[in-house]
């Protein structure tokens, strides 16, 4: 029975962290999201442009 109860708490622990690493891996997706939308929608490309255009400028 001992054993057992070791074996719950291992488990237990093992749990809290991949909790705390299914977290951070929502987090990064959401991060990830919000730096692809100017992608995604052209503004990427509109800010390349901008950029070549002010280097070319000068």
């Amino acid at each position: 029975m001992e054993w057992l109860n070791g074996r719950k708490s291992d488990i237990e622990k093992q749990v809290i962290v991949l909790d705390d690493i299914i977290s951070k891996a929502n987090d990064l997706e959401i991060e990830w999201k919000e730096l692809l939308r100017p992608a995604n929608d052209g503004e990427w490309e509109n800010n390349v442009a901008l950029y070549e255009l002010q280097k070319n400028a000068v």
